[in-house]
């Protein structure tokens, strides 16, 4: 079978079975963290998400009826459950002579859900603020750039708290260009949580910079054919809505026919931009 892991191409797996090999290494998930979560109710495979309206308020006279004023409830979509799902099987040969390891496999199965949710959020980057981005094609990420997204944001009412999630290029160009820069307002700030030389935590969380927490990760949407990375400053509570429905559900089995041990992984859930001036991408060059 086409998706059949066999013995003889097992080594396409090997290097995150073996504890004694590389690691293979994945961008860690965080977007999980960064949306307004939804859980779908029982019963039911969509929510339909609200949105507030708006109430204006005018000079009164006195003795004289005052003009009503009208408040509408828009809804900007509905979350609907679907699928994500790793699909993996192991012949016989590969689990009794390849060194396959059922739940080792299986455990990578669920970063790789991960990251593709990661991925789906972050691809929803460049929607936001009507699809007008900030930054220019080719040119890097710079601090200004970076204060400018906030402002932006800001400037639309949004409330915050703000983050910043960027690719680790658009962050090296940010610490590059404050280290270069000989203005009395970085060489007099003792707060430079992003220029930390440590790598991201588990989390992607980089540090922080203009009291905005910064999170790195490659999972950040390439743009433009390959020339940009997408990245985003964005509300967390307001940007994206993200429906989960449970945890990943693992299953496995075994076909007696086929002597294959089956895996499967998945996990239902819809993502959506909830607030379209919640964010604004930050495309720069790679």
């Amino acid at each position: 079978m086409a998706s059949e892991t066999e013995y003889s191409n097992y080594q396409t797996v090997a290097a995150f079975i073996d504890a004694t090999l590389s690691p293979y290494f994945r961008a860690a998930a965080i977007m999980p963290n960064l949306c307004h979560l939804v859980n779908f109710r029982p019963g039911s495979d969509s929510v339909k998400l609200r949105k507030a309206g708006s109430l204006t308020a005018t000079a009164a006279a006195e003795s004289s009826q005052h003009a009503v004023s009208e408040y509408t409830e828009t809804s900007p979509g509905t979350l609907t459950a679907a699928e994500v799902k790793v699909y993996v099987e192991l012949s016989e040969k590969a689990l009794y002579f390849g060194g396959a390891n059922v739940a080792d496999l299986a455990a990578e199965a669920g970063r790789a859900i991960a990251t593709k949710l990661d991925a789906d959020c972050m691809a929803l980057f460049d929607a936001f603020n009507g699809g007008t981005t900030l930054g220019t094609s080719g040119v890097d990420c710079t601090p200004a750039l970076l204060l400018q997204a906030a402002y932006t944001v800001a400037a639309q009412n949004v409330p915050g708290p703000y983050v910043l999630v960027l690719h680790p290029v658009q962050i090296y160009d940010v610490q590059d260009d404050i280290l270069a820069s000989a203005a009395s307002v970085w060489t007099n700030e003792t707060k430079l949580d992003i220029l930390s030389g440590q790598p991201p935590a588990n989390n992607g969380y980089k540090g922080a910079f203009l009291d905005m927490p910064v999170y790195a990760s490659t999972n950040v949407e390439s743009l433009n054919s390959a020339a940009n990375w997408g990245g985003a400053c964005f509300s967390p509570a307001h940007a994206l809505a993200l429906g989960m429905g449970g945890e990943t559900i693992t299953k496995i089995g075994y076909h007696v026919g086929e002597g294959v041990t089956q895996i499967g992984v998945s996990l239902w859930y819809n993502v959506l931009e909830w607030n379209d001036a919640a964010g604004v991408a930050i495309v720069t060059d790679q």
